[in-house]
């Protein structure tokens, strides 16, 4: 049997984060546990309820929750399934990490955004990565392409060979992958992400992904900021959904592209089969609900508050990334340089705005270097450029169309 004391500390969030992973073990070990949980939860809901203030009355309401007496416990029947996947779903929406400095993320019912990591912001190295754990410590990660696979709670880091880069200990494997986390993926690379539902997300260059591997919410919830393409291990109890600034999208199981850097005007989603749902999550950007079907692509462009759905799309054209390749059709060349200047972490600064009227067709390999890349842009478009540092100066000498 549990301490007790440690259930009503877990209610008053006063319960480390071991604390928290000591109690959802013991929920898991039996169904009497989460039956018994219930009665605890909800008398503190009950006694949270009389207090015009929400204030949790400590002495009176443990007194109650101590007055359940081992025989009540026996009489208790079974719970049947829906109760405990109910229970189980309540569990896990209180796991607090206080002790971590850490507001925990109501996954049932609230949208996860990256405000829910309150730990000190660490500096990024751009030329690093990093999975960011609640209390501020992180795992720094290489600059070449990874896969990151969370299984039993546990993180398994491994290289394009193959190899185990990094695995998380025992001791912390629970705590570990139950802890809502922050992936940053260093510019001019891509990290693979497998969970334990079996859904695969392939991170883009310079993209931040907040997630939990928790089993038991109610809805399996993340956010980027970047640009991320996903598939979706299909749920139909617990749908997938990508929160971004404005915008959401919501699945059962799918394939599907997203982009939403924060320093461009526009947010996509790129559908290429199942069925998606988009809706708003801002109230400044509201527009109605919108269900995508394969190879639509709906666009939100940010300062004119307005979306666009596009029917039969080339979808290569916004997954093309996932291969180490960048794609365009007919493609405004300050739009290439852009896409360009954020793959490799540049900052652009474009001197002749007739880039606009400079289109281009073709694919450009990831692979190669930016200078290379401009290169060949050079040759064939008639731009000037110079890198300084971090920083991508283009000017063109004349507008001309381009296919390459």
């Amino acid at each position: 049997m549990i301490d007790q004391n440690l259930i009503y500390r877990y209610f008053a969030k006063e319960t480390t984060t071991e604390e928290g992973s000591e109690l959802l073990d013991w929920l898991e070990e039996d169904e009497e546990n989460l039956k018994l949980y219930q009665k605890y939860f909800e008398l503190w809901i009950a006694k949270q309820a009389e207090s015009d203030q929400n204030i949790f009355r400590k002495n009176k309401v443990w007194d109650n929750i101590s007055s359940i007496t081992d025989t009540e416990k026996q009489k208790a029947h079974k719970p049947n399934k829906s109760v405990i996947v109910w229970l189980r779903r309540i569990a896990a929406s209180f796991i607090l990490a206080v002790g971590l400095a850490f507001t925990a993320l109501y996954l049932s019912d609230t949208r996860l955004t990256f405000n829910d990591m309150e730990y000190q912001q660490i500096s990024y190295d751009p030329s690093i990565g990093y999975i960011i754990f609640p209390d501020g410590s992180h795992i720094s990660l290489p600059k070449e392409e990874l896969s990151i696979k969370y299984k039993d709670s546990k993180i398994t880091i491994l290289t394009t060979k193959n190899q185990v880069w990094y695995s998380s200990n025992e001791n912390k494997s629970k705590q570990i992958g139950r802890l809502v986390q922050e992936l940053y993926v260093p510019f001019g690379t891509s990290y693979n992400v497998e969970f334990e539902d079996g859904t695969k997300v392939k991170l883009n260059s310079g993209s931040k992904f907040l997630f939990s591997n928790n089993s038991f919410s109610k809805e399996r919830q993340v956010a980027l900021n970047g640009e991320a393409y996903f598939e979706v291990a299909k749920n139909e109890e617990r749908p997938f959904i990508v929160n971004t600034d404005i915008i959401n999208v919501e699945v059962l199981g799918t394939k599907f592209n997203v982009r939403a850097y924060k320093n461009e005007n526009l947010i996509s989603t790129t559908l290429i089969s199942g069925s998606v749902a988009i809706t708003s999550n801002n109230e400044a950007y509201k527009f109605e609900d919108v269900i995508l079907k394969p190879n639509d692509r709906a666009q939100f462009f940010i300062k004119e508050r307005h979306l666009k759905i596009q029917n039969g799309t080339d979808t290569e054209l916004s997954s093309s990334w996932t291969n180490k390749m960048l794609k365009f059709n007919n493609e405004s060349l300050q739009k290439v340089l852009e896409k360009l200047s954020i793959y490799y972490g540049l900052e652009l600064d474009v001197t002749n705005a007739d880039l606009h009227d400079i289109t281009y067709s073709g694919k450009l390999n990831l692979r190669d270097s930016v200078q290379d890349i401009l290169i060949g842009i050079q040759l064939s478009t008639c731009i000037d450029y110079k890198i300084d540092g971090r920083n991508l100066s283009v000017s063109s000498k004349q507008s001309e169309k381009v296919n390459n």
